[in-house]
């Protein structure tokens, strides 16, 4: 009893251990006594299918779904249902003196295979091509042969339900319930043949009238698998039939697969047309076999054995009829081949374009699972000729890689090209460069591509100092504000002095799209000074960029100067209005030149003196007036007045040619002290209409070409 505890005790274990996760449960036709349900690997969550067996509803097929499982576990082949994994629970109800396992109600058999989804699935919805029927049964076709000649075996059991679909849109053959060896006496052929779900309707007539021992008798005793293979014809192109007779109606089957099609059903078995005979007929000229998709699939089976002019037929074969080929047949069979092909011999530009065309069809996900890891391992290749195919196309598969990839993976590599002693490899790694800027981190734009763009800027060859140009004008905008000015405007500068035309005229174009990078006094103190040259550069190309470039900033520096002229012109507005205008004597004549000036204008500069020298801590350039009069009164010396004016930058203190008249002057103003405190709680008095006028009037009658520049309207 303990014993048998201990046995239950471990099948229950290894249940609960089983490494797959059951999922969505696919519906199957009737007449199938598996369930399916897609499923997952517990470790790496690899999708697959499981195929259960319940001995609750199916109790006396136990050996059926067993005889299946122990089939397939032996049997590989491309167009036979993949085999990965399976677990057997057999249920311990009764004992003796020693254990007895009896296979009874709660056994079940459990069979783990590639991801695949029933034939009948698409043949309801008729959503599959006359060409893609007739590729799927030369797929069928190819696995009966291998069972009937290879295998020496029977299948026994090929009907519509017995075909699944992998990932990859191949057909593939399961239901193996009744797979038999030819030349087994007891096979489970013999025994359970009729146990099979509408078995009869698929009988050839020699088992209609004579039952399945009559199989021992006769000598081509895989003419069955023949008889069913046509029995698959009609379904697949015009759905199920009711009876025997119905299969000789033509329906929707091809014309030129119909005349052969009814030899796999003449009933005497030794005439039937054999499946191998059935292949050589659609292989002949203008068979239903030859067709684009079948030929593809033939090569793609002996791919790496074919010579290179093989293979160039091939691409371009597939190139052409892309269209025409099943999406997922494309995804997932064509595709993985090249790529291994491109990864162990090369193969070029033409078939790197070809593998990224087809990944134009795959979703995201699939994308990031196939093609980005072959991108990167790519780039891990020395191979000059595959690193300069990644470049060149860098732009046809960037967008579809993530930004992690692109900065953690790929770009470190691409930084090696910067190097590289082919001119070729460093002008197509900058070029490539501007593909994936938009994606690149902070860090690796401001820190570590810079520091190989600064290195290409000085490249030997123009091409390459050009696309650097090109790229520094690109990045500019993603670039830290302190990197624009050390590292961009000096570029520019130099490059503006390149002898190569294109350098230069590439530099004109950086610099009107990263205009609006740099600063105000950048435009006026380096870059107008640093463009003004190239406006009588000896080609006209240059010369033509260089003054859309020098006119675009100038317009920046014209509007830094109105605003300079707006912040002036508030300053000095301040200045006047916060001091109320003193009425005060009329001094002597300042020069011959300003005798025009009358009386209200000698006060306005008397009183705007004596506001200027104040100490005004809120107004710019003001000065103690003050200090300066107590150190010039005491003194005659003339030099003492000369050093004061200079230091303070104060022009207007020495007004005449002796020392007594400045001393008169400066001791007639009345000099207004600055109240902060009452400054707030008075209002300065203006006349700011006098104001107004006045300046008006000095500029309006202002005259360049002559001496005496002040000439006011009386």
């Amino acid at each position: 009893m303990e014993l048998l505890k201990s046995a239950a005790t471990f099948l229950s274990k290894g249940s609960n251990d089983f490494g797959y996760n059951f999922r969505e449960k696919i519906d199957l036709p009737s007449d199938s006594f598996w369930q399916l349900y897609n499923g997952t690997r517990k470790d790496n969550g690899m999708e697959c299918s499981l195929f259960v067996f319940e001995s609750t509803y199916f109790l006396e097929k136990w050996d059926l779904a067993h005889n299946a499982l122990s089939k397939l576990r032996g049997l590989r082949h491309p167009y036979i249902i993949q085999y990965l994994d399976s677990k057997e629970i057999v249920a311990l109800i009764s004992y003796y003196s020693i254990i007895v396992l009896t296979i009874k109600e709660g056994n079940s058999i459990t069979i783990v295979t590639e991801r695949v989804t029933p034939l009948t699935w698409d043949i309801k919805k008729k959503a599959i091509s006359e060409e893609v029927l007739i590729w799927g049964l030369y797929q069928i076709s190819i696995a009966i042969n291998f069972i009937n000649e290879n295998a020496l075996s029977i299948h026994g059991n090929l009907r519509l339900s017995s075909i699944f679909i992998s990932k990859s849109g191949e057909w593939k053959v399961f239901g193996l319930e009744l797979f038999s060896p030819i030349n087994e006496e007891n096979s489970v052929l013999y025994t359970y043949g009729g146990c099979i779900l509408d078995s009869s309707k698929y009988m050839p007539p020699e088992i209609q009238n004579k039952g399945w021992k009559c199989l021992k008798t006769i000598s081509r005793k895989t003419a069955i698998d023949a008889y069913n293979l046509g029995c698959l014809i009609y379904e697949i192109f015009n759905g199920a039939f009711e009876t025997p007779s119905d299969l000789i109606q033509k329906g929707r089957i091809p014309h030129k697969l119909f005349s052969v099609y009814k030899k796999l059903l003449i009933p005497n078995p030794t005439l039937r047309l054999s499946v191998l005979e059935f292949i050589d007929y659609g292989h002949n000229n203008e068979g239903f076999f030859q067709t684009e998709l079948i030929e593809c699939s033939e090569f793609l089976e002996h791919f790496f054995v074919k010579d290179k002019e093989q293979i160039n037929i091939f691409l371009r074969k597939i190139n052409d009829f892309v269209d025409k080929f099943p999406e997922s047949f494309l995804k997932f069979k064509i595709l993985p081949s090249l790529i291994k092909s491109y990864e162990f011999s090369g193969g070029g530009d033409k078939l790197f374009s070809l593998i990224l065309k087809i990944g134009t069809f795959l979703t995201q996900n699939d994308y990031e699972s196939m093609i980005s890891p072959f991108i990167v391992r790519m780039f891990s290749n020395q191979n000059r000729s595959i690193r300069l195919c990644l470049l060149e196309n860098f732009q046809n598969y960037a967008d579809h890689i993530s930004d992690i990839i692109i900065n953690d993976k790929i770009f470190p590599k691409m930084l090696t090209g910067f190097n590289d002693i082919i001119p070729l490899v460093r002008e197509e790694t900058i070029k490539a460069i501007l593909t994936i800027v938009s994606k690149l981190s902070e860090h690796n734009i401001n820190n570590e591509l810079l520091k190989y763009l600064i290195r290409t800027h000085n490249d030997e060859q123009p091409r390459i100092r050009t696309n650097t140009v090109i790229c520094l004008g690109k990045i500019g905008k993603y670039l830290k504000p302190n990197n624009c000015r050390k590292i961009l405007i000096p570029a520019f500068t130099k490059s503006l002095q390149d002898p190569f035309i294109y350098v230069r005229i590439a530099t004109l174009i950086a610099l009107n799209s990263t205009c609006d990078l740099f600063d105000e006094s950048d435009y006026c103190l380096k870059l107008i000074p640093a463009i003004s040259p190239v406006l009588i550069d000896s080609e006209k190309l240059v010369r033509i960029e260089a003054k859309k470039t020098i006119d675009l900033y100038l317009q920046k520096a014209l509007k830094l100067i109105s605003v300079i002229d707006d912040m002036s012109k508030t300053d000095h507005s301040n200045s006047l209005n916060t001091y109320e205008l003193k009425e005060i004597s009329k001094t002597d004549s300042i020069s011959e030149n300003n005798s025009k000036v009358n009386d209200k204008y000698e006060n306005y500069f008397d009183n705007m003196y004596g506001t200027r020298f104040e100490n005004k801590p809120d107004v710019p350039y003001m000065y103690n007036t003050r200090n300066i009069i107590t150190k010039i009164k005491p003194s005659d010396n003339i030099d003492i007045w000369r050093n004061i004016n200079n230091n303070n930058k104060t022009d207007d203190l020495l007004k005449f040619e002796t020392i007594d008249q400045n001393k008169d002057y400066m001791n007639t103003k009345k000099y207004i002290s600055f109240q902060s405190d009452n400054l707030a709680s008075t209002k300065p008095k203006t006349n700011k209409s006098a104001d107004t006028q006045w300046e008006q009037n000095v500029w309006d009658n202002w005259d360049d070409s002559d001496d005496d520049n002040w000439k006011l309207d009386e």
